[in-house]
């Protein structure tokens, strides 16, 4: 009878060893049939304890697309310029109901905006976004004196959420005013160099040797947009480790040094992130969208799960990650 115990005992366990081996394979397959199923183009990366998936797919201007490499983030920047501003708020004992003006000190910008508005797109800007689609001339430079007329030619402040680049292209002038400091030298400073991010940069350009090529939707190398266009809001180059690397301290809150918003229940964009609930998660993420590319990070803390897909094509990346999301959570 004892042997029959402890024979059972061994069969369960190498059962439930087996079950922990293969769980990867398994989703690794599902990843790569939804993946091919969508004729994807790019790479993923997703992890969670005792599991993690790297594919890449496609290719860049006649080569295979390799694990390692660049692509432009596009607004998933904005999640690493927030916390650039969160981080040398703490360092300078500043609150982010600062007014905006008090610190940046521009013609026609109210007093009423605040910091926290601009990280949370409640400022009422003008809708830079929509000058970076309508102006054909995005692909040269624009200089400051420009850059800042277009910010500030309509503002309609009230507090309500209107997504608008232009609030994380104010941050990164804000922040240069602050500290004296350039903005790649503070996104190095605060992050790139701590974590080792030795991969992530800020563009000069979309589409440069450097990185990969991005597709328009009919499969043309896209347009080139200049950074002076995209700034602390879409600026940023990354690959899927080093994003990894980034996300993975986030959700270790070692990067902004308080909780901030992993702990909070609303429903809302806040701080550089999108929160939601999707089947009966809280997740935290960031889309992306730029000529060429599209971009998602996602983070579900309570699991320690985390998903990163950068393609170099203008895709619905929203729901193709949702379904990965899903797989990755053991919900489909």
């Amino acid at each position: 009878m004892r042997c029959y115990v402890l024979l059972k005992r061994i069969f369960n366990l190498i059962m439930a060893f087996y079950i922990v081996l293969s769980m990867p394979r398994a989703l690794d397959k599902k990843f790569d049939e939804v993946l091919t199923q969508h004729n994807y183009s790019g790479v993923v990366l997703a992890w969670k304890p005792g599991c993690t998936i790297r594919k890449n797919y496609g290719n860049s201007d006649g080569r295979q697309i390799k694990l390692t490499d660049a692509f432009p983030i596009a607004s998933i920047s904005k999640t690493i310029t927030a916390a650039v501003v969160l981080s040398e708020f703490h360092k300078r004992n500043l609150n982010v109901e600062l007014p905006v003006a008090s610190k940046l000190h521009l013609q026609g910008l109210p007093e009423s905006i605040k910091v926290s508005d601009l990280l949370n797109h409640t400022s009422g800007l003008a809708q830079y976004t929509d000058f970076c689609k309508l102006d054909k001339t995005r692909t040269k430079k624009l200089s400051k004196d420009k850059l800042i007329e277009l910010l500030t030619s309509e503002i309609c402040p009230g507090g309500k959420f209107d997504y608008n680049n232009a609030n994380y292209i104010l941050l990164e002038l804000l922040l240069e005013s602050i500290t004296g400091e350039s903005y790649p030298d503070l996104l190095s400073k605060h992050v790139f160099n701590p974590l080792k991010m030795q991969n992530t940069g800020t563009v000069t350009a979309t589409q440069v040797d450097e990185l990969v090529i991005g597709l328009d939707k009919q499969g043309r190398k896209a347009i080139s947009v200049d950074y002076s266009w995209l700034g602390g809001g879409a600026g940023i180059y990354s690959t899927a480790d080093d994003l990894f690397k980034f996300a993975s301290a986030m959700m270790n809150k070692l990067v902004v040094p308080e909780t901030f918003f992993w702990d909070h229940d609303c429903m809302d964009y806040r701080y550089g992130w999108t929160s939601l609930k999707l089947r009966n998660e809280h997740i935290f993420l960031h889309e992306g969208g730029i000529d060429g590319f599209s971009t998602m990070l996602m983070i579900e803390p309570k699991s320690e799960t985390i998903l990163i897909m950068l393609s170099n094509e203008e895709i619905d990346i929203d729901n193709l990650s949702k379904k990965l999301l899903g797989l990755l959570l053991n919900r489909l």
